[in-house]
C-alpha cells in the first residue's frame, strides 16, 4: 500500500508550543509553511531589486512603507504564529497579526535575537515533519508479501 503523504497540509497544520524567557509561550507553525514562504519569497524579491539611494527616494518616503526586516516579523506574525498567551493592558489575549508580533517584537530586549528564534522554533517543526516524511517513506508497506506476481 502506497500512502502519499501530503506534506504541504502538514506544513499548514502542524503546530508545536515553545518558551521564550519561560513568560512567553507561542506556538508556531512549520517555518515551510506555503503562505510564509511566499511572503519570504516577496520580501526577498523587493531587498533585490530595491530603489537605488537618492534624494528623491528618501524624500519620498512614507510611513506605510516597510523595511526588509519589519516585513520579515510582520509575516512571521502573519503566517508562523499560530497562538500565544500575549496580553494587551487589560488582561484580554491579543489578537494574532503581524502589527501585534512586530510590537511584541520592540518591546523584548533583543528583538533580533528574538526574530531568530521565531525562525529556529519554526524550523524545529519543519525538520520534524520532513523527518517523519523519510521515515514513513523508509518503512516497508504490511500490504503484501513484497513480492512481483506477474502471472496472468
Amino acid at each position: 500500500i502506497l500512502k502519499k503523504t501530503d506534506l504541504t497540509e502538514l506544513h499548514k497544520e502542524t503546530t508545536k508550543e515553545f518558551a521564550y524567557n519561560d513568560d512567553l509561550k507561542i506556538s508556531f507553525k512549520s517555518l515551510a509553511n506555503p503562505k510564509f514562504q511566499r511572503a519570504y519569497g516577496i520580501i526577498n524579491q523587493k531587498s533585490a531589486t530595491d530603489t537605488p539611494l537618492n534624494a528623491k527616494t528618501i524624500a519620498n518616503i512614507n510611513d506605510d512603507e516597510l523595511t526588509v526586516d519589519e516585513a520579515l516579523l510582520f509575516a512571521v506574525g502573519e503566517h508562523l504564529v499560530h497562538d500565544w498567551n500575549v496580553e494587551d493592558e487589560n488582561g484580554e489575549k491579543l489578537p494574532i497579526n503581524g502589527e501585534n508580533f512586530t510590537l511584541l517584537s520592540a518591546s523584548v530586549d533583543d528583538p533580533m535575537a528574538f526574530f531568530h528564534w521565531c525562525l529556529e522554533c519554526s524550523g524545529q517543526i519543519a525538520k520534524q515533519i520532513a523527518e517523519q516524511a523519510q521515515h514513513t517513506k523508509k518503512k516497508p508497506s504490511k500490504g503484501g508479501s513484497g513480492k512481483l506476481d506477474t502471472a496472468i
